[in-house]
């Protein structure tokens, strides 16, 4: 999905998944470490990547994220929203891929960055998800998150994934700190090949003057 939403809180922003980062993505999705998690596939070429996000821009059920370090700004790992149908999504695909940024809560940042995204944007007041029952470090974003476990199913590669699922009441009741997120909507989304240091608090604010709507998740 071509987008133009923006959100941030304390140390992390959430902008739209551009051409610049895929290399990002390719890389990550091939890691197997990173991706044990993640529905099985073959080794991503530069060109496969190519055609997926040719593709992922033309697909209105999908809005991908990349996750950015504000301090220091740089690029750091995704997240998605997708299956989008009517005011229901599911949310996922949360890659922390940079391994200095581990242990200081940029998944769980991210991860309601992007539900907040869902809810002032498009609209979603459900949202949904798989996890590993093994993946403890996902598992325990969802459930601070407030998500609860509806059902489970066998995992293509072995073992168990949880059903778990969230209304918008539930997620405003378990996160009132999420009340001071801001989500921007910008008129274009290119960042233009600038470099990420522009993404800082201040430069955010000023650089999309066109339109530059800010809401807080409350």
């Amino acid at each position: 999905m071509r987008h133009n939403f923006y959100a941030e809180n304390k140390n992390c922003i959430i902008a739209p998944l551009e051409e610049q980062d895929i290399e990002h993505l390719r890389q990550w999705r091939n890691d197997k470490e990173l991706s044990r998690f993640l529905r099985p596939i073959p080794y991503i070429t530069q060109e496969m990547e190519k055609k997926w996000f040719d593709e992922y821009l033309e697909d209105q059920t999908t809005c991908f994220f990349v996750i950015i370090d504000k301090e220091p700004s740089r690029v750091i790992g995704s997240v998605a929203l997708y299956n989008i149908d009517d005011q229901s999504c599911e949310i996922g695909k949360v890659v922390i891929g940079d391994n200095s940024a581990h242990g200081r809560g940029m998944g769980y940042n991210s991860f309601l960055l992007a539900m907040c995204v869902g809810i002032k944007e498009l609209g979603i007041k459900n949202f949904r998800l798989d996890v590993h029952t093994e993946n403890i470090a996902a598992l325990s974003i969802y459930v601070k998150a407030g998500f609860e476990i509806c059902g489970s199913h066998d995992f293509m590669n072995g073992g168990k994934e949880l059903e778990m699922k969230i209304d918008v009441d539930r997620f405003k009741a378990c996160n009132p700190a999420y009340k001071e997120v801001v989500v921007k909507k910008t008129e274009f989304s290119d960042r233009g090949g600038q470099s990420l240091t522009w993404y800082n608090n201040t430069c955010i604010m000023h650089a999309f003057t066109i339109e530059n709507v800010v809401w807080r998740c409350a």
